[in-house]
This record gives C-alpha cells, sequence and structure tokens, in this order.
C-alpha cells in the first residue's frame, strides 16, 4: 500500500507543479494578484509540517544527531541555490528576476529540488501512512506557488510558452524520481537512517518556506498575507485531526 501511495501522491506533485504553470499562462492578472497569498499559506504549512511532524519523527528515530543532518539539508539547499539557483527569485506579483537567468544551471538546479520533494515523500511513508501522508500534502500545497513563479521567471527569461511548459515537466517529475529512489533506498532498512532522510527533508522544507517563500511576501502590505500564513498552519492542525 506504501508503494502505491508514494507513487501516486509524488505524481499528483508533478501534475500540479505543471498545471499550476498552466494556470499561470491563462490566468496571468489573477494569479500576479494572489500569489502572494498562495506563498503565504504554503510557509505556514511547510513549516508547521517540518517542526511538528518531521522533526519529532527523526528524533524518536535516530535521536539528536538527526539535528545534524537537517542543517545539512538547509546547508545544501542554500548552496545549491547560491551556485546554480534552485528556486525562481520572482518577487510576488512581478516577472522580472535580475540575479538569475533560467539556463541549464537552473534547470539542473529546479529538478535536484524536485528530487528532494520526492525524497521527503518516500522517507514519508516508510515510516508510516500518516507521516508519509502529511509530508505528501506539504510538497503538494507548496507545489502550486512554485509552478506559477517558475513559470513567471521563465516568461520574463524570454522563453516561448511551449519551451518554458516543457522546461516545467522536466522539472515536474523530479519528484516521483526523488520518491521512487528514497523508497527503494528506505526500505528494510535501520530506523536511523529513515530518521535521517526525515530530517534532510526537514532541512529542506524549512529553508523553502523561511528563505524563499517568506521573504516573497515581506513587501505585500496586506494583513491576508498573515491570515493566509496562520491558515497554513491551522491546515496542518485539522490533518493532525483527521488522521
Amino acid at each position: 500500500m506504501a508503494f502505491y501511495n508514494v507513487i501516486f501522491y509524488s505524481v499528483l506533485a508533478a501534475i500540479i507543479t505543471v498545471a499550476s504553470a498552466g494556470i499561470f499562462l491563462h490566468y496571468k492578472k489573477w494569479t500576479r494578484q494572489n500569489l502572494v497569498f498562495l506563498i503565504s499559506f504554503a510557509s505556514g504549512f511547510l513549516l508547521s509540517v517540518a517542526f511538528i511532524h518531521l522533526i519529532p519523527e527523526a528524533i524518536e528515530l535516530a535521536g539528536s544527531n538527526s539535528m545534524l543532518v537537517l542543517l545539512s539539508g538547509f546547508f545544501l539547499i542554500y548552496f545549491l541555490e547560491k551556485t546554480i539557483m534552485i528556486h525562481s527569485c520572482v518577487e510576488a506579483g512581478e516577472e522580472k528576476c535580475d540575479v538569475h537567468k533560467m539556463g541549464m544551471g537552473a534547470l539542473i538546479g529546479l529538478s535536484l529540488h524536485s528530487v528532494f520533494d520526492g525524497i521527503a515523500i518516500g522517507a514519508g511513508f516508510e515510516v508510516s501512512n500518516t507521516i508519509g501522508l502529511i509530508a505528501a500534502i506539504g510538497v503538494l500545497i507548496h507545489k502550486l506557488p512554485e509552478g506559477l513563479s517558475i513559470m513567471s521567471v521563465m516568461l520574463a527569461a524570454d522563453y516561448k510558452e511551449k519551451q518554458a511548459m516543457l522546461r516545467v515537466v522536466l522539472i515536474a517529475f523530479g519528484t516521483p524520481v526523488g520518491a521512487l529512489i528514497s523508497y527503494f533506498l528506505l526500505a528494510g532498512i535501520v530506523p536511523f537512517f529513515i530518521g535521517y532522510a526525515l530530517a534532510f527533508s526537514a532541512g529542506t522544507f524549512i529553508y523553502i518556506a523561511a528563505s524563499d517563500l517568506i521573504p516573497q511576501t515581506h513587501d505585500c502590505k496586506s494583513i491576508n498575507t498573515l491570515v493566509m500564513f496562520a491558515f497554513g498552519i491551522i491546515t496542518l492542525l485539522s490533518v493532525m485531526v483527521l488522521f
């Protein structure tokens, strides 16, 4: 059952990324106006997943040493972002990116991030269906603003719409690849390795939320960004009650 869950949620994450990029192409005005609120929601949910579920589970399975692995996950994303640009640096509501260009390095970096998302899903389901589902929902939720942002920057970098969409598809399906790699590598191994995988995923979640998503909301003066951030946390707590 866990295997089918890994396949289903990782493929669904890829589909959401592609679909959100398609939404941007068809509803550019709406997405520019509301992207900041989607980002706020995703950041609240991702931080909740990391601190309420992934970190406690990692410590239970692997002890306090798992926090060193968490830090390595955080640092690796930071290193890759600074070298080959994992995330788009699009400002909320804007398409211009003066720092990064969407070249081959960016394509590799974005794809690696998708692989890391898949690792989070596979590691979660290796622990339990509940942890796997919560990790998967965290990935699914941040894929929507991520797909919108990626498409925004690609169009700003003068890619034609078909070229941009093809690159989005290649990036998106890194998630199923990472999920399958994680699932098969972690199957049947000692629990503390699974704890390390969860801690690594928590580090990537924290970096994504704190470094990439939240800063994009600072220029928005609307109180609704705070409301959506809190709603992201409430959504995680609601999932806990349900499952």
